[in-house]
């Protein structure tokens, strides 16, 4: 499965139970290929992320939940745009 399948799928289950636990907001982590030359680490928003080519497998998507400043501030040295992972990080101050 890729970064983008998995998000659309989350996105589909949201959309039909409607429980308010994600949204195309959330910030997120796609990864491929960890370890390799060619890995491929990007945040931002699940709507940011379904645009990212992260190439050939091996994918996996992670979703941070409430982060202390030092996680998030290492998470945005990969955000696709900084301003708006600030604007929907949740973390501690």
């Amino acid at each position: 499965m890729t970064v983008a399948q998995a998000i659309d799928q989350l996105l589909e289950i949201e959309k039909n139970r409607g429980e308010n636990v994600i949204s195309d907001n959330t910030i997120a982590v796609g990864l491929a290929r960890v370890g390799q030359e060619d890995q491929c680490v990007v945040s931002g928003t699940l709507l940011e992320l379904l645009e990212v080519d992260f190439g050939k497998p091996l994918h996996s998507l992670v979703i941070p939940g409430r982060m202390h400043f030092l996680e998030a501030e290492f998470l945005r040295t990969f955000a696709l745009n900084p301003s708006t992972f600030d604007q929907y990080c949740e973390n501690h101050n």
